[in-house]
C-alpha cells in the first residue's frame, strides 16, 4: 500500500546510508513531472508510484534498468529474460546505484525505461535480457506499455510501468 504522504526525498536522489535500514520498503507517490527541466514540468495528470529498494546484486544499475526483487519488496538486482519485473530503477539518477545503495524504483506510473529494441507506442513491455525493456510477444510476466516509440537498443523511453502485487 502507498502512501499519500510526501516522501523523504525526491526522484534523482539516493538515500543517506544512517536511514536506509529504517526505511527500505516504503513507498511513495511523486506527480508525473519532467524532472529534467528548469523549473520541473508536469507531463500528466497521473501520479507515479514509487518503493524505496537496496541494490543487493553484484552489478550497478543504470537509470531505467528493469529490476527484479531478490528479497521481496525490499532488495533487487538487474532483470534477466524472463524474470518477474519488480520496477525500472529511478530514471532521474544523476548516476548509476551501485551495490548497497538505496533508491527508488518505479512501479506503477508514467516513467522512463532502457529500451532492449526498437518497440512502438502502445507495445506491452517485458524485462528482457540485462535490465532493459522488450516487446512482449509471448504474453509473458508484463512491465507495462511502451508510451512512445523507441527505434533501438539503449533508448531511454517514456513507458506506463504496471507491476502486478507482490506481496
Amino acid at each position: 500500500m502507498s502512501s499519500d504522504a510526501l516522501a523523504i526525498f525526491d526522484f534523482g536522489h539516493k538515500l543517506d546510508a544512517e536511514y536506509k535500514s529504517k526505511l527500505v520498503g516504503q513507498t511513495a507517490m511523486f506527480a508525473d513531472l519532467d524532472r529534467d527541466k528548469d523549473p520541473e514540468q508536469t507531463l500528466s495528470g497521473m501520479m507515479t508510484e514509487a518503493r524505496l529498494v537496496r541494490n543487493s546484486g553484484s552489478a550497478a544499475l543504470a537509470p531505467g534498468s528493469v529490476v527484479k526483487y531478490t528479497t521481496v519488496g525490499t532488495d533487487v538486482e538487474a532483470a534477466g529474460s524472463g524474470d518477474v519485473p519488480a520496477g525500472v530503477v529511478d530514471p532521474w539518477l544523476t548516476s548509476d546505484a551501485e551495490q548497497d545503495e538505496t533508491f527508488w524504483i518505479v512501479i506503477e506510473g508514467p516513467a522512463k525505461v532502457i529500451s532492449g529494441g526498437a518497440f512502438s507506442d502502445g507495445d506491452p513491455l517485458i524485462a528482457g535480457a540485462a535490465g532493459k525493456a522488450v516487446t512482449n510477444t509471448i504474453n509473458h510476466t508484463k512491465l507495462g506499455k511502451a508510451m512512445a516509440d523507441a527505434s533501438g537498443a539503449d533508448e531511454l523511453v517514456r513507458a506506463y510501468i504496471s507491476i502486478p502485487g507482490v506481496f
